[in-house]
């Protein structure tokens, strides 16, 4: 999952239970679509793959 290098990532933490909105990440894939190659947000949920961003619980972090 995170053993490939390369391009870049973005990343937004989120506090709350609302985690799968997230304007700020949303707004700086449209202003530039084909700088990033990996997104992802941190929350309190569990792990999780969604269409093209990976949900990431706070605590792994450490591991980006």
């Amino acid at each position: 999952m995170f053993g490939d290098s390369g391009g870049l990532s973005v990343v937004e933490v989120k506090s709350g239970n609302d985690y799968r909105r997230h304007p700020a990440l949303d707004h700086a894939i449209e202003a530039h679509p084909d700088r990033f190659r990996r997104k992802i947000v941190l929350c309190k949920g569990n792990i999780e793959k969604g269409e093209d961003v990976t949900y990431l619980p706070l605590y792994m972090a450490m591991l980006l």
